[in-house]
């Protein structure tokens, strides 16, 4: 369903103000490539909320996203 997502995409260049955020986690003792997640995987976990029974539960109160 998702397949050729992100072949046409265009990168924006890097903001210089947040070099020093990216080296600190790049860096970080004990954080791993992993631990960033999936991008890909973010638009079918939301597509999958959204058609739960009751999709507002995740969107709003004190539970929300």
């Amino acid at each position: 369903m998702f397949a050729g997502i992100g072949a046409s995409a265009v990168q924006s260049q890097a903001i210089a103000a947040y070099d020093g955020i990216k080296n600190g986690l790049a860096n970080a003792e004990g954080l791993l490539q992993e631990d960033y997640g999936k991008p890909e995987a973010t638009v079918p976990a939301i597509l999958k909320l959204i058609d739960a029974e009751n999709p507002r539960c995740a969107f709003s109160g004190q539970n929300r996203l």
